[in-house]
Formats: structure tokens, sequence, C-alpha cells
């Protein structure tokens, strides 16, 4: 940021970003592996808090003016790259863009700040469902298939199993092996559902926030913002295919439908 313009080259500006991005990103992966695993609760909450504060910082150094005029000082130069470090430029001018620097000050400094505000929210929707815990509780007969080695395991009463929707072996011993299907549905919805009452206020805030942002930065839905940056380019592009997709798979995927119908009449 201290750089005069014609002292911008390649490596003090372009790469030294991208380095100092990737200490970023290596913190941060720390932060949510430790958020998401650790059985120490107060370490979890440490940690969510910290990885808060460590996004709404990194998302400051996009709007950076001094940062940005060195890169773009450099940029307008005209360098001739190849290979990686002419796609790094070229993606780091284009973040730079979607970040709203071409925008008037004012505006650039709104979407700074919706943008701090959508990490912090998304996060901690994140972290509740890390949290979440729901024991579903059911009788022997309603786990017939589950192994005897698992039930063992979750016997909580004469004729009581309780199965943790939010731990992954519980979830997936029962999804697997239970035969009855009114099992595995409340076992799918209870676990469908974790944090639903702590995410759903977080959500009617992260939804418009997203659609406020991409509209602000000059595109139609957040999904047009998300999908630029990725091989289908645009929004309607990937429904498109996914229309497509459909459109030829279907027979194949309603022939095994039945298939399988055919099945559990038989059994």
């Amino acid at each position: 940021g201290a750089l005069k313009p014609r002292e911008a080259t390649f490596e003090n500006t372009v790469r030294a970003l991208d380095e100092i991005g990737y200490q970023i990103s290596l913190t941060g992966d720390r932060f949510g592996l430790l958020k998401e695993t650790s059985k120490n609760a107060a370490l979890r909450d440490a940690t969510t808090d910290a990885l808060k504060t460590l996004q709404e910082w990194a998302v400051g150094i996009d709007y950076r003016e001094d940062v940005y005029k060195a890169l773009k000082a450099y940029a307008d130069r005209k360098p001739r790259l190849q290979g990686e470090d002419a796609r790094l430029l070229t993606e780091t001018m284009r973040d730079y863009r979607r970040a709203g620097l071409d925008l008037p000050k004012a505006q650039r400094d709104g979407v700074e700040k919706m943008r701090k505000e959508l990490s912090r929210l998304t996060t901690d929707y994140e972290s509740n469902i890390t949290k979440a815990k729901k024991a579903v509780k059911f009788t022997g007969a309603e786990l017939e298939g589950v192994p005897e080695s698992f039930l063992a395991q979750i016997k909580t009463g004469a004729d009581e199993y309780t199965v943790m929707a939010n731990i992954t072996y519980h979830y997936l011993n029962v999804m697997d092996n239970a035969k009855r299907e009114e099992t595995r549905k409340k076992l799918l919805v209870e676990q469908s559902n974790l944090a639903r009452a702590a995410n759903i206020p977080l959500l009617e805030k992260i939804l418009p926030l997203r659609d406020d942002v991409a509209r602000k930065l000059g595109y139609k839905t957040w999904a047009d913002y998300q999908i630029e940056v990725k091989m289908a380019g645009t929004a309607a592009s990937a429904i498109e295919f996914l229309e497509k997709l459909k459109a030829g798979l279907q027979p194949k995927f309603d022939a095994e439908l039945a298939e399988f119908r055919r099945f559990l009449k038989v059994a």
C-alpha cells in the first residue's frame, strides 16, 4: 500500500497479496477445523469468534484503497505475463471489480459493510448447526435391521433406543440399515431440521442481504454473482444445463424408481 506507482512490480503487488491471502486462508481453515471438531465447547466458541473477526478483517482488505491503487498501477501498464502469473493478475483485478472497487466510495463502503455483516451471519448459521443436538427415541421394532452392535451403544431403556440426529455415524447406521421407511423418514426430518429455530431468523437476514449485495455490484441475483467465476458463467447457463441433464436422465431415473418400488412390494 505504501508503494509509489512506478515502484509496483508483479512480485511486490500481485504475488505479495496472493501470499498474504494464503496465510489468511490457512489460519481461517485452522479456526474452522477447531470450530467444527473440538470436543471443548469453550474452544469451539472461542474459535467461532476468532473466525468471525478474521473473516471481517479479510473482507476489509478488499477495500484497502492504497493496496488497490498499487495493483491497479501495475495492471494499467499492461505487463506481458504468461501462464499462472497472467491468470493470477487477471483474477485479482476481477475480484477487485467484484468487490465493487470501481463504484463511488459511498456505494463501495455500503457493500463492504454488507459483506462483513453477511460473513458474520453465515458463520453463526454454520456454528448453530455444529452445536445443535437432537435425540430421537425409537423402539427396538422401529429399528429392525440396524446392527445389534450399534443398538447396544444407544440402548437407554427396556425398549428404548436414543439416536442422536446430529452424530453422523448414528444417522448413517439407521438410514443405511433400518427396514422401516417411517423410521428413516423420522430421522431424516429431524436431521434436516437441526438448529431450525436458531437459523430461520438468520436466513431471513442472509437471503435479502445476499440479494442486496449482488444488486449493488450490478448482478441480477446472488446466483449470478456467485457463479460468475465458475465454468457456467451465469445462473441461467447453470439452470439450462441442469434442465437438459434432467430431461436426458429422467426416463432412466423413472425406470430405476419403478424397479425399486417393485422390489419393495415383493419384500
